[in-house]
């Protein structure tokens, strides 16, 4: 980038062809943002390049995600709080940080979130993130492969 000129240069590691794609996301928010929902199914369709979150659930209640491919997220491909949420048959991957994240329940006393990731693919993102921080969020992934 040369900031005097505004012009940014492009180093592709390979030879560019017609079928090439470019793509630049100067946007900052998640593609989908939900707030407090219930009951609100995103299914079958394709989220993609951002610098934030692809999708960012926060307190939702019985929010599912079904069948979605959410790839080349700045952050992570999903972050989804709340109680009973479901992330079903997604295949996420390309993302900056980790695939999907899960928070939700309360661990002082002891209240389960009951979400799960389930029968999707993860693979190819940044680092590897697994971690049950609060409540019981379950992963039963088909796959999670090529992380670190």
């Amino acid at each position: 980038m040369d900031r005097a000129t505004g012009i940014l240069y492009l180093w592709p590691p390979s030879a560019l062809t017609a079928a090439s794609d470019i793509i630049v996301s100067l946007l900052g928010a998640p593609l989908v943002r939900m707030n407090g929902v219930g009951f609100v199914t995103l299914r079958d369709f394709t989220l993609e390049t951002t610098r934030n979150e692809l999708v960012d659930v926060r307190s939702g209640t019985n929010v599912k995600l079904e069948g979605l491919v959410l790839r080349d997220a700045g952050t992570d491909a999903a972050s989804v709080g709340g109680t009973a949420n479901v992330v079903r048959q997604c295949e996420v991957y390309g993302s900056g940080e980790a695939g999907i994240v899960l928070s939700g329940g309360d661990r002082p006393s002891l209240t389960r979130s009951d979400s799960v990731v389930e029968s999707s693919n993860i693979h190819d993102i940044r680092p590897f993130r697994f971690d049950l921080q609060s409540g019981d969020s379950v992963d039963r992934c088909r796959t999670i492969s090529a992380a670190p």
